[in-house]
Formats: C-alpha cells, structure tokens, sequence
C-alpha cells in the first residue's frame, strides 16, 4: 500500500491562503478564493515550472487584485511555508514502518527549498511528486495518472490525503482512495481507523 500527502493543510500548517485573501480586493470566502487559486492558470503555469517568479506575481497580483507591490509579494510568498504540525513527526515515523509514503504537492521551488529545511520527516518519504518538477498539477487527472505510473500500482493500492476536496474528487475519478482532511486531528483518526 502507498499512503501520499498533500503539503500545506495536511502535513504542514499553511497560513497562505488566508494572506492572499487579506490582499485581494475581492472579498469570498476561503474555500471559494482556494478554488480559484487552485484553477488559476497564472498559479498553474508557475507551479508547473513553466514561468519565472516575477512573471508569476505580476500576472496573480493583477489576476486576484492584490494591493501589495511585486517585492512585498514575492517576500511574503516565499515565506508562506509554515512548520509541519505538532505530533505529524511521531505519526510519519509509525505510518513509514508500514506503507510506503509519498508526497504529492502542488508547489514550486521557493516553497519547497525552505520547506525542505523544516520537515524533520523529509528521509522518510520515499516519493516526493512536486509539481513544479513534474509538469503538472492538481486536480489535473494528469498528475494522479502520472503518479500510479511512477509507483507502478493500480489506482486502489495508493490511500491518499487532500485539504482540497476538488483535489480528493479528482483523484477518486482515476480509482485512488482519498481523504479530504484539514490538519493533523482530521488525518490521524482517518490513518487510525484505515491502518491501526
């Protein structure tokens, strides 16, 4: 069995979304603002790898209307990467004597080199699918396809776990059993009642 974890809402505490909410003039809810951001094709092409970090904040600061300069927003993006959740250390080490783990994330090289310097479980991942590495992103069934490929599995040997449910839909489409969670509470009943 493969278990596989989103990032930010799942393993690690995520305050970005909130932040970018505070910047924009359009005033929605969280969950609305997370599913644009999510399908955004500004957001797509740089978490793809497939435009530079200045390109990317001039075209989500028109995009979302943010009011903060391009400096501000690329200081404060960066550093957006928050620490893993208190207790997901001891729940990784126990879960990797088990199940081979992964990590599937939509991200991009300024998160993910400062992250990496947080996450003390990082050694115990095996696979890690990024999406600025891979060329793809969630919900994007591409991605899903792209991962039961590399893992050489069926879809229904890989449990995996999302803060996104149009993620978690999505990866349900192609045969992957998923879990819509929101942090560390939410993902240890559902590993409890799955694998303990």
């Amino acid at each position: 069995m493969y278990v596989i974890f989103d990032l930010g809402g799942v393993l690690i505490e995520f305050p970005g979304i909130q932040k970018l909410l505070e910047w924009s003039e359009e005033k929605t809810d969280q969950e609305t603002f997370k599913e644009k951001w999510l399908l955004s094709e500004n957001v797509k092409k740089f978490e793809t790898g497939k435009t530079n970090e200045n390109e990317f904040a001039e075209n989500v600061i028109k995009e979302f209307k943010f009011k903060i300069s391009k400096k501000k927003f690329l200081k404060k993006f960066s550093n957006f990467c928050n620490v893993p959740y208190p207790g997901i250390n001891k729940l990784i080490k126990k879960l990797s004597k088990l199940h081979v783990l992964g990590i599937l994330s939509n991200t991009n090289s300024l998160h993910w080199n400062k992250l990496i310097k947080k996450i003390k479980f990082i050694d115990l991942i095996k696979y890690k699918f990024l999406s600025y590495k891979i060329g793809f992103v969630k919900p994007d069934n591409k991605i899903y396809k792209f991962v039961v490929k590399k893992l050489q599995c069926k879809p229904e040997e890989i449990v995996y776990f999302d803060d996104n449910i149009i993620n978690v839909e999505a990866a349900k489409k192609i045969g992957i059993k998923s879990y819509k969670v929101n942090g560390l509470k939410e993902l240890k009943k559902i590993i409890n009642d799955l694998f303990f």
